[in-house]
């Protein structure tokens, strides 16, 4: 049969996951000669042989590719033969089309997790195996293509071992970019008091002793340093939240084996594929009673954050301690972005140990772990990060690039490339000056290692926001730069959409504690109806007093007092006895000095979980809804009374019956969460009457709440409501930029 010749070409995620050797081992199969590689675009492979071997090559491309590639794009073009005598892999090659996709950081395989701990495999405990199929990538890579020469292993030279895996095609190490083993590669450093005294081997087992005898040691991970400690250890796990500044905020946990988990966890199947996935995020899991870990991790909390070992270091360091579970936990200071330095984390972090495990590998990108909780059986992300970054979202609509600078709280920004959307992993809360430089330096490293250069930006209207003040030192030097402000809630509902690939109208209800409307006020309780295009807002909570500002979402006492006044009027102060300032707080409330209004659902659940006596001060954003929430116990209870007022939702009946009934808080906070899902139905059931729509969009950090989410899931469905939540991307702030992109898209086409 007559020859032909292919030019294929794969875009998405093809580098660095062991596209081209599989790519190579292939060809050989089908019994094809040319040659494949990296490209700015992707991969690109020329293929010569019988045109039946050749679309048989093609399609196995796709159903064959190796497990961590997404194939997102792909073409073959027929040219004229060049009777090529054999195939192999070439030298990368840039050019004109930048579309390729780094991968993200994935966990250690099961391939390389045997050969750690066998004594025969020359890589025997050594801390950084890794090969096509694992390791980290996302956090090293410099630029593209995904050679070894772009990342940060380019320091280290492959010994001859190394470099005949690398070119044996048999080889499962065949073409991996970062081969290395002991003798060539990063190497593991321990240090006591500012001084090394064990490396390699030596390191490891020094590190695990300190674990096994109660003290904190901080480890160099993937994306940065964490601290670790016997997750067991009361006075340890203690330490370490004060340290950070987390008086009650909960702190993660890593355990050797899900067997291990099982013993102070539960663990449904779709939590274990979760918590065994490649990504390997912290999943929040139910704690089992009694409970065995600290409690002091997850205090006020039926949840705890768990995740299993990523590196193989993590494995070393719990199989050498023998420890159930470790403490692991962002190795950074209060409001400062995570550590990814070994000078700044001597610096900054020895004054909480005298102990560090460090490497000589460098980290050219910080990225955090991610936190995943299972709703209605399906993964939500409340904070997406390792494993999942940069993965894209893929757009409806194909534009200019935009870069959209998020919110200020969990930030996260986004940059486009035709149709996909980059969401940055979890930035953090801008308002400290290093996580404002950390957001800065990683827009300029998406931008340089997407090849773009964006003239539209999209950003949030709060004026005081440092992402929106972003805008503002863009604007400076380039006065050709288009910017978009968009409203906060708004951009939530577009978030939820453009995950969903939804197009058209839609009944959107953005639930969370804090966003600039464009009335001026503070707006947190909405329902729109509309879309990409605009949005018409139709119900909201009735305004409500924020005394003091900002101090209200700090101290919910404050958003307590506000909604006892609205209920009560001057008979509200027979309530208030137990907080020392309250009739000054009703003062303020009542002469409106410094009491800016808010529609806010967040800052209700703040005063109810004060109310009960759950939460006074917020010690971290949302405690006091996640103690309301962890104290309904499923108990039978029916929605409280409350009021609709043509926009306005009144909940001044709910308030007065919670205070005068008399119930337990058990049952209070039970009612409580099906009084707002009964109100999401209602106000749903009235808007479809009215504008003939059946969709509905949730979106907002309320929706974090495992109870609201699926009751008001539930119900709506059953009302015949085709409703849409987030899952890949966080329902709070960290999905804000993905709308912002959403809406831009929009705006600048008409």
């Amino acid at each position: 049969m007559k020859k032909v010749r292919a030019e294929i070409v794969l875009k998405g995620v093809v580098q660095g996951v062991g596209f081209r050797p599989f790519v190579h081992r292939l060809a050989q199969e089908h019994k094809l000669t040319g040659f494949v590689r990296n490209s700015s675009d992707g991969v690109t492979v020329f293929a010569e042989g019988e045109r039946e071997s050749i679309d048989l090559f093609f399609e196995s491309i796709s159903k064959e590719a190796p497990p961590l590639a997404i194939i997102q794009d792909r073409s073959l073009k027929l040219c004229k033969p060049e009777g090529s005598k054999e195939f192999r892999i070439k030298e990368s090659k840039g050019g004109k089309d930048k579309s390729a996709v780094p991968p993200p950081d994935v966990s250690i395989c099961d391939s390389c997790l045997k050969e750690l701990f066998d004594h025969n495999d020359r890589r025997y405990r050594y801390p950084f195996i890794n090969c096509t199929s694992c390791g980290p990538r996302f956090t090293i890579i410099k630029n593209l293509p995904f050679d070894r020469a772009y990342t940060t292993m380019n320091e280290f030279k492959m010994c001859s071992e190394c470099n005949k895996e690398y070119n044996e095609i048999t080889d499962r190490r065949y073409h991996i970019q970062t081969n290395a083993c002991e003798k060539c590669g990063p190497e593991v450093s321990f240090i006591k008091d500012e001084e090394t005294i064990g490396q390699g081997e030596s390191a490891i087992k020094l590190a695990s002793e300190c674990l096994k005898n109660g003290e904190i040691v901080v480890v160099k991970g993937a994306g940065g340093f964490h601290f670790m400690s016997d997750a067991e250890n009361e006075n340890m796990a203690e330490r370490i939240r004060t340290f950070k500044g987390r008086k009650f905020k909960p702190i993660a946990v890593m355990s050797y084996s899900l067997s291990d988990i099982k013993k102070y966890a539960w663990v449904s199947e779709e939590e274990e594929r979760l918590l065994t996935s490649p990504e390997r995020p912290i999943v929040l899991l139910r704690k089992k009673e009694p409970f065995l870990l600290a409690n002091s991790i997850a205090p006020f909390n039926q949840y705890i954050g768990v995740m299993l070992p990523y590196l193989p270091i993590h494995y070393l360091l719990l199989h050498d301690s023998g420890l159930l579970a470790i403490v692991d936990t962002s190795g950074n200071l209060k409001g400062e972005p995570l550590i990814y330095r070994n000078d700044e984390a001597l610096k900054k972090l020895s004054s909480m140990t005298r102990y560090f495990l460090i490497h000589n590998r460098d980290i050219h990108i910080r990225c955090d772990d991610s936190v995943v909780k299972m709703v209605s059986g399906l993964p939500m992300s409340f904070r997406r990060a390792r494993g999942y970054v940069p993965l894209p979202i893929k757009l409806s609509k194909t534009t200019e690039p935009i870069l959209a600078t998020g919110g200020e709280i969990k930030n996260t920004f986004c940059i486009t490339r035709k149709n996909l959307a980059f969401l940055s992993q979890h930035i953090g809360d801008i308002k400290n000056l290093d996580v404002y430089e950390f957001y800065k330096e990683t827009i300029e490293h998406f931008k340089y290692i997407f090849k773009t250069e964006p003239e539209i930006i999209a950003y949030d209207l709060h004026p005081e926001y440092l992402s929106t003040n972003f805008v503002k030192e863009l604007t400076t030097w380039n006065s050709h730069l288009t910017t978009i402000g968009i409203q906060h809630h708004h951009a939530h509902i577009a978030s939820c959409m453009a995950e969903n690939g939804v197009e058209g109208e839609v009944i959107g209800i953005a639930f969370d504690g804090t966003g600039y409307g464009t009335d001026g006020n503070v707006w947190g309780g909405e329902f729109f109806v509309g879309g990409y295009n605009g949005f018409k807002r139709t119900h909201h909570l009735k305004y409500i007093p924020l005394p003091g500002g900002d101090q209200a979402a700090h101290q919910p006492w404050r958003m307590a007092v506000s909604y006892l006044a609205q209920a009560f009027g001057e008979e509200a102060l027979r309530f208030t006895k137990r907080w020392s300032r309250s009739d000054f707080i009703y003062s303020m409330i009542k002469k409106g000095i410094n009491c800016p209004l808010a529609s806010s659902m967040g800052r209700l659940f703040d005063a109810v979980s004060s109310l009960l006596g759950f939460c006074d001060i917020n010690t971290y954003e949302g405690e006091a809804a996640v103690r309301l929430e962890n104290q309904c116990h499923n108990a039978k209870a029916v929605p409280y009374n409350y009021k609709i007022d043509g926009s306005e939702i009144d909940v001044s009946p709910m308030i007065r019956e919670i205070m005068l009934k008399g119930e337990g808080v058990d049952k209070i906070a039970q009612r409580f969460h099906l009084t707002i899902v009964d109100i999401i139905l209602e106000v749903c059931k009235e808007l479809r009457k009215e504008y003939g729509i059946g969709r509905v969009v949730l979106s907002g950090g309320v929706f974090q709440n495992k109870i609201i989410i699926e009751k008001a899931t539930e119900l709506l469905r059953r009302s015949k409501f085709n409703v849409f939540t987030h899952l890949r991307v966080p329902p709070n702030d960290g999905g804000l930029s993905l709308g912002q992109v959403a809406i831009a898209q929009y705006r600048i086409d008409n």
